[in-house]
């Protein structure tokens, strides 16, 4: 559930990043890494920028952290509020 494609992106992070909070859901109970990284951005960051505040609360609940920051110095709360989100 945590393997990573050849870009280094894991199933979960594509899953927040395509906004699919079902599959997000699913691989969080099979025990996907809430923060796993490939590009700099963790699940919360693709969230922030596309996702939901359910999708959010549920990354968070399963130990996403807050204060990861990505290649550029962003935090998920940055990119939420650069994105309206």
């Amino acid at each position: 559930v945590n393997s990573a494609d050849v870009t280094g992106s894991t199933p979960l992070l594509l899953a927040c990043s395509k906004n699919n909070a079902r599959a997000m859901s699913a691989l969080l109970a099979a025990g996907a890494d809430a923060n796993a990284m490939s590009g700099g951005w963790t699940p919360l960051h693709h969230v922030a920028a596309t996702g939901t505040v359910d999708m959010a609360r549920e990354l968070v609940a399963r130990g996403a952290a807050l204060g990861v920051v990505n290649s550029v110095g962003q935090t998920p709360a940055m990119i939420a509020k650069a994105s309206s989100n």
